[in-house]
């Protein structure tokens, strides 16, 4: 385990006991013990903080035998890596600075996780052992890696701020909520600030294949999108931070081109002869 710089961001590798708990849950099962059983369940879907605190403890503590140095210390590594990446770039120094420092960031693998998938916890009760847990295994997502960090990052700023919330259940494209559109957003602006090629336009695609003009134009005929933007430059202060960024430093910025995204939109939906009417915004709460 090390923590990452004085940032509440821990990496643990604990792919191992993960897979002894989820062996143990099954053979409590068979046994009819379900006291034991909902120990070391899943805790992620559980209705109560009593289901599931064996498997939160057991994903923070580290495989420390022999047999899996190398491999905890290859998946420290690339954590590392990306980690280093996203801070090379303003909008990485900002959002690291900006995690609540009370809350620990827990990056660990996940056994059960498969190919492109990531998690964010909810931050955990102090008897399941407390912060936030991302499940992330970097080799399924190769260079597409700190992209996919900096993503769930965004999630554990939000949650651990206690400002995550699903903005009305819109609908914006395929994004399953307004902070997976948030999220998206973020990491586009981190892929320019690193002048990378190609953006993600859709929530589920896994590529990084549209452009900032398509996206832009796509924003001008959604007005959903153009409402949870405003809704994020009103109250989540990474996003009023992004808007001060210079003109072209990066590209894609969303945030400091609101105005010009919401103009066009207005523009849009404006029938002749009449005036555009305005959008009806969202309030915090």
């Amino acid at each position: 385990m090390f923590q990452y710089l004085s940032f509440p961001i821990y990496v643990v590798y604990s792919m191992h006991w993960q897979e002894e708990t989820g062996k143990m849950a099954q053979q409590f099962f068979a046994a009819g013990d379900r006291h034991m059983y909902d120990w070391f369940s899943d805790y992620s879907q559980a209705k109560t903080e009593d289901i599931g605190v064996g498997s939160a403890l057991m994903e923070i503590v580290e495989d420390s035998a022999p047999a899996y140095f190398q491999e905890a210390k290859d998946y420290e590594n690339a954590i590392k890596q990306s980690l280093d990446k996203i801070f090379s770039t303003t909008i990485g120094k900002w959002l690291f600075t900006m995690l609540n420092p009370d809350v620990k960031v827990f990056i660990l693998p996940n056994p059960y996780l498969k190919g492109q998938t990531a998690m964010t916890s909810r931050v955990l009760t102090a008897k399941q052992g407390g912060g936030i847990r991302i499940s992330f295994n970097p080799k399924p997502w190769g260079n597409m890696a700190d992209d996919a960090l900096i993503h769930e990052l965004t999630h554990a700023l939000r949650r651990g701020t206690n400002r995550y919330t699903l903005v009305a259940g819109l609908p914006i494209g395929d994004f399953p909520s307004s902070e997976e559109f948030f999220a998206v957003q973020i990491s586009n602006i981190y892929r320019s600030s690193l002048r990378k090629t190609g953006l993600y336009e859709e929530y589920y695609s896994g590529t990084a294949s549209s452009d900032m003009g398509s996206i832009y134009s796509d924003f001008a005929d959604t007005p959903a999108s153009i409402v949870v933007l405003k809704y994020f430059l009103d109250f989540e202060p990474l996003a009023r931070h992004l808007a001060l960024l210079p003109i072209g430093k990066p590209s894609y910025n969303p945030f400091r081109d609101f105005p010009i995204l919401e103009r066009k939109a207005l523009g849009k939906g404006q029938s002749p002869g009449q005036r555009a009417q305005p959008f009806m915004y969202l309030k915090a709460g």
